[in-house]
């Protein structure tokens, strides 16, 4: 993981004051800070692509543990979950009270006050929106007025992420952003160099995932817990996602495949392949035994609550789907994503436990 100085600051800054959230008007580029995206070298970016529940926490926490990798997890909420919310980051802090993210603000746009996250987001959804990814994935359907919003967009994603760059010291920032839309905007970024690992989990795990209770930290701490989705619901999404990221493979600069359940169960081998695709040498990650590992704090942001956990971390499959989803659930997801789940070689009854580090 990469290190970064402490920077020399006062307290955060107050968010601004929010524009209407249909008005969508030019970014005050002014506002920048010494970021000029423009004249730099090639952008790193190690993107975990999937569907939602697939152990893309797990993976991005791993990989942020190399050398010169900076994780940052699902960057794609920052607008509404983080400058808007003030949810936690990975360190505990609040997003606005983190000194790091407060250091990225300022390199990017002068500080956090010149950032109109109302704004931000709703040029994101102008974009970004599910009904928008045919004009994500074949440019050639978009508007010149489409086109205009999502320059927009990708030079403000190009400044943030510069910065992350700038303030980490990082070669390769990680971002779990999953969906296959973000990817794409991701991608279109100036000087952007983007490595797709698509990370699979079998689609009756994801549904037995999200139909169980799940929970959230809020910015002070307290735990909310978060209605779980029905089965088929979860089932067509995930054969969207699966779908989506097909479209996703000619767009980046590196492709490859894990499996969650490899990844779990063979958590160094998989690893060392994965490394070995991105072109590190010589990996070192923090283990202390087979299936322990030993985690830093991150600015890690959104998604699971286990960005937060840090110190010794067991990692092992998690297999409690197999006795616990209901029948009729579990039918009803198989029949639905069958093609996906003979295409990543998992049986019907989930019990093949396929050649271990396959990377492809």
């Amino acid at each position: 993981m990469t290190q970064f100085p402490t920077p020399q600051m006062g307290t955060s800054v107050p968010r601004s004051q929010a524009r209407e959230a249909t008005r969508i008007v030019t970014y005050d580029r002014d506002k920048r800070g010494t970021t000029d995206i423009m004249t730099q070298a090639n952008l790193g970016v190690v993107y975990i692509g999937g569907s939602g529940r697939s152990g893309s926490t797990l993976l991005l926490r791993l990989l942020g543990a190399l050398e010169g990798y900076m994780p940052v997890g699902e960057i794609s909420y920052i607008w509404t979950q983080h400058f808007l919310k003030d949810h936690l980051c990975g360190c505990g802090q609040p997003f606005h009270a983190c000194e790091f993210w407060n250091a990225v603000m300022v390199d990017a746009f002068g500080g956090m006050d010149h950032v109109d996250a109302q704004y931000i987001s709703a040029l994101q959804h102008s974009v970004q929106a599910q009904r928008h990814f045919p004009l994500m994935a074949f440019p050639r359907l978009r508007s010149a007025d489409f086109q205009r919003r999502l320059r927009e967009y990708t030079d403000i994603l190009g400044s943030l992420y510069r910065s992350i760059q700038n303030v980490s010291h990082c070669n390769e920032i990680v971002d779990s952003s999953k969906s296959p839309n973000y990817a794409l905007a991701v991608a279109e970024m100036d000087s952007a160099k983007l490595k797709m690992i698509h990370l699979v989990r079998d689609s009756r795990a994801c549904a037995y995932a999200r139909q169980a209770k799940r929970r959230r930290i809020d910015n002070d701490g307290n735990v909310t817990p978060i209605p779980g989705d029905n089965c088929l619901k979860t089932a067509l999404n995930w054969n969207s996602a699966e779908a989506a990221m097909a479209l996703v493979a000619n767009r980046v600069a590196m492709y490859t495949t894990v499996r969650y359940e490899d990844l779990a169960t063979n958590p160094q081998g998989v690893l060392a392949a994965v490394a070995n695709t991105l072109g590190v040498a010589n990996p070192a990650f923090p283990f202390i035994s087979d299936h322990t590992v030993n985690l830093e704090p991150d600015h890690v942001l959104w998604g699971n609550p286990s960005r937060m956990s840090h110190g010794s971390i067991a990692i092992r499959p998690d297999t409690e789907w197999q006795e616990r989803m209901a029948s009729l659930g579990k039918l009803e997801v198989t029949v639905t994503t069958l093609p996906w789940l003979l295409k990543y070689r998992y049986l019907i009854n989930g019990s093949e436990s396929p050649a271990l580090s396959r990377v492809s």
